[in-house]
Formats: structure tokens, C-alpha cells, sequence
């Protein structure tokens, strides 16, 4: 039976004055319930074969043990309440499989009464690749709103991206406010039989923020890309878009048509 590990990827952080974050035992205590034993800091995480890391045949049963530990933990304080929001990820190697994502996990905690009460979580998101979780950023969705952006770049055969996933809070869940590709290449493509046509080479680079517009307590999403290609008869396209959401019912929904801006065409 194969050992996962949760591996301490970066260091815990606060930012609310003179308030400590909770311990590591409430905070995996809360997630992970009956599976954590606070004596040996050791989770009951079953997972037959590495390759099963990208499937839903990993569970918390069984008799494989994982060491358990923080990826982050961020202290912040949201209208005067102090909440800690933390990032759990399983990494023990992908057995060779590219496309393998880890199991991650996500909570927040708020203070009530000196107390670290759990308020949100999800532990059962799969991003990333190779066994690594993607990068995740904490960002802030609402006034006193925060949720987790998580990106990871890939590519295989020449054609590369950045896919992106919004998580946030709603309820007692942490779950997908958002998922969508950011940066694309496929400059480097190779199609060596032919059978896709001429090869059409693009690039995109994307970004995003989140704006304050009054309305709701969440802000609104935007999501600007520029990017370029080739068509037929080698003629140059370049091309500028900004597509906006606001938050509805748990998601982020495109409120209207990309806003697009085209270049002449510039024959090369």
C-alpha cells in the first residue's frame, strides 16, 4: 500500500493584529474529522495505485497512512471578524502520470468567542498536475469577501495553457464560482501526419481582476486577453477582449458579449 504525504509548501502567515491562527490540530481536526489522529499527525488517506490520483477511487478509508500539514494558512480580518483561510494538497508522486492531480483541500475558519470555528470547507478538489497542485492565490471577491484563485500551466504535443479555478466560499461549502483557460500557445504544435490541415498558430495571455462596481456583496469579474495568429495565407490577426461576470446563485455568470478589439490584418 503506497504512503501519501501533505507536504508544508509555505509558511503559515497573519495580517489580523495580535491574533495567532489556529493550531495545527483544530485546523486538521475540523477538516479531516475521525481521519486525523492529533498523537501521531497522521490521516487515514486510501489510495490504491498512484495512478488513481487522478480518479475518484482515493478516499479517507482504509489503512494507508498520510502525514497531514499545511500548504497555506492566511489571517485576515473581514469586517472586523478574523477568519483564517488554509490550503491542504496530498503529494507523493504521480507514478509517471502527467495528468495525475492531487487532492486538495480547503477551509475557513472564523473567530467566535476566542474560539477558531470552521465555517467553510471542501477537501475533495483535484488541480494540478503530476501529482503537484497548482498555485493558488488568495484573492478578494467581495468587501469582506475572499475566495481561492488556483491556476496551473501544462501542455503536451506543443500546445500549452494556463487553466484557472475560482473556489469560494457559499455556506458551509467552498466550491467552483468559476473555471476557464487564461494563457493558450500552440506555436510550437507539430502535427506529423497531416490530418488536422495547416497548422494554426496562436498565442493568448490572459488576466483577471475583480471590480467594485455597487452592487452585491460580491465584486464583479474580469477576465482581458490579448493574443495573436496566423490564417490563411499567412496574415496576421491580433485581437484584445474583456468579458465580465457577476456573481449569481454561487457562480460567476458572463453578464455580457466580449468586448473585442481587432487589429488590421497585416500580411506577413
Amino acid at each position: 500500500m503506497k504512503a501519501f504525504y501533505l507536504l508544508l509548501l509555505a509558511i503559515a502567515t497573519s495580517v489580523a493584529s495580535g491574533q495567532s491562527l489556529p493550531t495545527h490540530d483544530e485546523i486538521f481536526g475540523a477538516l479531516y474529522g475521525n481521519h486525523y489522529n492529533p498523537a501521531t499527525k497522521l490521516a487515514t488517506w486510501h489510495c490504491p495505485q498512484e495512478r488513481d490520483l487522478a480518479s475518484d477511487n482515493c478516499n479517507f478509508e482504509g489503512d494507508s497512512k498520510s502525514e497531514i500539514d499545511l500548504l497555506q494558512a492566511v489571517l485576515l480580518d473581514t469586517g472586523n471578524t478574523p477568519r483564517t483561510y488554509v490550503v491542504t494538497s496530498a503529494a507523493g508522486g504521480s507514478g509517471g502520470c502527467h495528468a495525475c492531480a492531487p487532492l486538495m483541500g480547503f477551509g475557513i475558519f472564523r473567530l467566535q468567542d476566542g474560539r477558531w470555528q470552521l465555517e467553510s470547507k471542501n477537501v475533495a478538489i483535484r488541480f494540478g498536475r503530476s501529482g503537484e497542485p497548482g498555485e493558488v492565490e488568495l484573492v478578494k471577491i467581495g468587501s469582506d469577501r475572499y475566495g481561492f484563485m488556483l491556476t496551473n500551466y501544462d501542455g503536451n504535443g506543443g500546445y500549452f495553457g494556463t487553466t484557472a479555478l475560482l473556489l469560494a466560499p457559499n455556506g458551509t461549502a467552498i466550491q467552483e464560482a468559476w473555471s476557464g483557460m487564461l494563457d493558450e500557445d500552440n506555436e510550437g504544435a507539430y502535427d506529423p501526419t497531416g490530418k488536422d490541415g495547416p497548422a494554426q498558430r496562436a498565442h493568448v495571455d490572459a488576466a483577471y481582476r475583480f471590480l467594485y462596481d455597487g452592487d452585491g456583496d460580491h465584486y464583479k469579474f474580469q477576465v482581458i486577453s490579448h493574443g495573436f495568429g496566423y490564417g490563411s495565407g499567412s496574415k496576421y490577426h491580433s485581437r484584445t477582449s474583456v468579458v465580465s461576470y457577476h456573481y449569481i446563485s454561487g457562480k460567476y455568470e458572463q453578464i455580457d458579449q466580449p468586448v473585442k478589439r481587432l487589429a488590421k490584418k497585416i500580411r506577413r
